[in-house]
């Protein structure tokens, strides 16, 4: 969980907005709540102290921390300078100096897209090199962690994200300068690409749990009856279990888990996860986390609101989704054979008045119960999956995948709650915001791309993260037919490249924006 300062939280709060007229101001009760600048800026904001409505002229803003001014029936109270942004990254490796990029260092970030949801995080970062320092550095495989933050009173505050690893450097000489370009990706990502040394079964009267198995796995551990340890020769890890369900700790796959040989370590790991409430993330110190989230109740890790009272933060737009949750009943049995039979069920009401759709399982259980915990599970997993909506915000540096948040709406008299599927933080010189969604990202029809590129950085890697900012969620490209443009299209231009097909199916399974479904690019 990213922790963050008071001062900190205060200044991500909320954009400022800029003042209006003849406009009902409400009263903010702390310093870490909403604030308005004047709409020709002068470097700070202003706090609302007394409400009212404000008047048809722009009054005279003080310059003074403290000073108050009225307004029509508002009173406005000088709140200070406004919070820079900040945005940088630290490069790290064994044995190799250590190097930071930020928004004063000698060579700066030109652009960060920062892309983190239920299995992955990838992140593309452009960096000034203009003087040629990062032209004589090998930076892939080096740890990068990127943090977010203001200038607040307390000085510069950062709050840092989950490490990534360079995969890619990218050198280019453009319009008269130069850049680099890095692509990292995560700790999930890293987990999909180490694959089973060896098939693994394992014995139908095993005592393992989920959480056993799932430490195991992680740690490299894994053994069966014949001594088979399919991820041995993988790094290990140690995962933190912040909380719990009632299944995480007591329900037994037992045989059947069966793990094919080429099977990677995060397959496996998501359908043990999938028996349970519990979830995977990747934090701030390192570790991989799992927790059993929030999908209820008036409690919020963040709330977002257009109007903003005491608390939470605003944001630019949203969007609304509604979908059927399918399949909707979901059955839980043992088999035939099994010693002692039982069996489970759990319904999505809703979805299942509407359009009935049943899915069966079966599992080696010890009682009812459990199979209609397990069956529970699955359909709140499923109702996840499927809620809908987005939203475009100012930057919050310590929203998190799985943190249930509210979002408010008075324009349209709607509220809605849900659990963060996906989110990408976006910075660049003067832009500093983010987009977040509930539920699976939905492709409903194929689509035609145009890229229109500007003076500067008119190369591929400018290309996909223009792909990557301006269409997602709502597109995934495969990686390795990236790879493949590379050698059809090499530096993009408009007569070179004048658009992408995409045929996509609404059921996308996200793995570095690459999906397993069959998605088709035909090439021009």
């Amino acid at each position: 969980m990213i922790a963050l300062s008071a001062t900190l939280l205060a200044a991500q709060k909320d954009a400022d907005r800029t003042w209006a007229a003849t406009t009902a101001y409400v009263l903010n009760t702390t310093s870490v709540t909403s604030s308005i600048i004047p709409t020709v800026e002068n470097g700070r904001h202003y706090i609302c102290t007394t409400a009212g409505t404000s008047g048809s002229t722009e009054p005279t803003w003080p310059s003074t921390t403290g000073v108050t001014v009225n307004d029509g029936t508002v009173v406005w109270t000088d709140n200070g300078k406004r919070g820079d942004v900040l945005c940088k990254i630290v490069l790290t490796r064994t044995g190799q100096d250590t190097q930071t990029y930020g928004v004063d260092t000698t060579n700066r970030l030109l652009h960060v897209s920062h892309t983190e949801q239920y299995y992955s995080g990838i992140a593309n970062v452009v960096v000034d090199n203009r003087d040629g320092n990062l032209t004589a550095l090998s930076l892939q495989g080096y740890q990068g962690v990127l943090s977010y933050g203001y200038i607040t009173s307390g000085g510069n505050e950062y709050a840092a994200t989950a490490p990534l690893v360079v995969k890619a450097q990218e050198l280019y000489s453009t319009g008269g300068e130069l850049i680099c370009a890095l692509r990292l990706y995560g700790l999930l990502d890293q987990l999909n690409e180490d694959e089973a040394s060896c098939p693994f079964i394992l014995a139908y009267d095993t005592t393992s749990t989920v959480k056993d198995l799932i430490t195991l796995i992680l740690s490299g551990g894994l053994t069966d009856e014949l001594g088979r340890q399919p991820y041995s020769h993988c790094t290990g890890y140690t995962p933190t279990y912040d909380s719990e369900d009632g299944l995480l700790d007591s329900f037994k796959v037992a045989d059947y888990l069966t793990i094919n040989k080429g099977e990677t370590r995060l397959a496996v790991i998501r359908r043990l996860l999938g028996y349970t409430k519990c979830v995977i993330r990747p934090e701030d110190d390192g570790n991989l986390h799992i927790l059993n989230p929030t999908v209820s109740g008036s409690t919020y890790n963040y709330e977002y609101n257009d109007t903003i009272n005491s608390v939470g933060h605003t944001f630019f737009s949203k969007t609304l989704r509604e979908r059927l949750v399918t399949p909707n009943v979901i059955v839980v049995d043992s088999a035939e054979d099994h010693a002692a039979i039982y069996h489970g069920s759990a319904v999505s009401a809703a979805s299942y008045a509407l359009f009935a759709r049943w899915h069966f399982i079966t599992a080696r259980l010890a009682s009812d119960s459990e199979a209609d915990d397990i069956a529970a599970a699955i359909i709140q997993r499923l109702e996840l999956d499927q809620s809908g909506g987005s939203g475009y915000a100012p930057m919050n540096v310590g929203q998190e995948v799985h943190d249930y948040i509210k979002i408010t709406d008075t324009r349209q008299a709607d509220t809605r709650t849900g659990n963060i599927a996906y989110l990408t933080r976006t910075y660049e010189p003067g832009k500093f915001d983010f987009t977040f969604g509930f539920g699976k990202p939905m492709v409903q029809m194929p689509l035609m791309l145009r890229y229109e590129p500007p003076e500067d950085y008119v190369t591929h890697a400018y290309f996909r993260e223009w792909i990557e900012q301006y269409y997602y969620p709502n597109l995934f490209l495969i990686d390795r037919r990236f790879d493949e443009m590379d050698m059809r299209i090499g530096s993009i231009n408009t007569n070179a490249y004048s658009g992408l097909a995409v045929l996509p199916t609404e059921e996308m399974t996200l793995k570095r924006l690459t999906v397993t479904d069959r998605l088709t690019i035909p090439y021009q």
